[in-house]
């Protein structure tokens, strides 16, 4: 709630991601952007309430966390923007430690990090591919030990259902779980790419590869020219 989602977007992505609140996206099956917004979205008086509730009123006492991002302008920029928010909103210190990137995946696969910007890029376009292993207690993925019966049980539920539209529903409820208890992770964007499609641009070719779902030909670019 300490995370003004819109001003993130707009001060390290210069507008270029969609701000959310829900784990999965609603192309994959599951929620809007704004799903979730009044349980996790930006709140500093509910922020403020919820700090002191779990006993660190203003701040008072809570221990210095680090930042672990990589060493690329965006991802120190995503560092500071927190970092900036906890101090303005919450009155806690964090540090933002930046390393590279093979470090930060051995550090979070490894589960040595305080506080972990990150991520997942799917695999395939299913909301299932943003759940099994990542989310279920013991998953091989799930470093951030999020551990829910009530998502245990959905995913028992939905691994092999074969009423899709059940199926479905079941995922939809798994990242609504997700998402508004904060198991392990709090949503605040997802990525954009961009792709700019020009009638005079010549030569690209379909390919085999999952890019076919979101660019228009393969990535041959010296196969690439101009119409006259």
């Amino acid at each position: 709630k300490a995370i003004d989602r819109e001003a993130l977007n707009t001060v390290v992505a210069q507008g270029g991601n969609e701000p959310t609140t829900s784990w999965i996206p609603a192309v994959d099956g599951a929620a809007e952007p704004d799903a979730f917004d009044a349980e996790i979205g930006f709140d500093e008086a509910g922020a403020k309430a919820a700090l002191a509730e779990a006993g660190f009123p203003d701040g008072a006492n809570f221990p210095t966390l680090t930042i672990l991002v990589g060493n690329s302008p965006s991802a120190v920029a995503t560092g500071e923007f927190l970092q900036d928010a906890y101090k303005t909103v919450l009155n806690i210190e964090t540090n933002v430690e930046s390393v590279d990137g093979a470090t930060r995946s051995d550090r979070f696969t490894n589960q040595e990090f305080d506080l972990f910007p990150g991520g997942w890029l799917h695999d395939y376009p299913d909301p299932e591919n943003w759940v099994l292993g990542l989310f279920d207690t013991g998953g091989s993925l799930n470093n951030y030990n999020c551990s829910d019966p009530d998502i245990d049980a959905l995913v028992e539920k939905a691994r092999y259902n074969t009423d899709n539209a059940e199926r479905l529903d079941q995922y939809k409820q798994i990242n609504e779980l997700i998402s508004t208890r904060v198991c392990g992770i709090a949503p605040y964007w997802h990525e954009n790419d961009h792709w700019l499609v020009d009638s005079n641009v010549v030569g690209m070719a379909e390919n085999i590869s999952g890019n076919d779902a979101s660019s228009a030909g393969d990535w041959n670019m010296e196969a690439w020219g101009l119409a006259s």
